[in-house]
């Protein structure tokens, strides 16, 4: 019925207004799913991506710009 298109609509409003905050701090979401997300930083020089997923206590993680999730070394290797 109409209202529940009212309510997707608003859900669907309300994801991507959460989307556009996430790109405006320069957080990438990779997968939704796992809660995968990457921060960009610079590592001996080199940009690069702090890496994070949902349930790890913290950010220990990080991989190349052009390595993605496969990439992913403990920060200080």
């Amino acid at each position: 019925g109409s209202q529940n298109r009212e309510e997707e609509q608003q859900i669907l409003g309300r994801v991507a207004e959460l989307l556009d905050r996430l790109r405006e701090w320069e957080i990438e979401l990779r997968d939704v799913s796992t809660g995968l997300v990457d921060f960009p930083t610079v590592i001996d020089g080199e940009r690069a991506w702090l890496c994070w997923r949902l349930g790890e206590p913290e950010v220990n993680y990080w991989h190349g710009v052009d390595e993605g999730f496969v990439g992913r070394r403990p920060i200080g290797d």
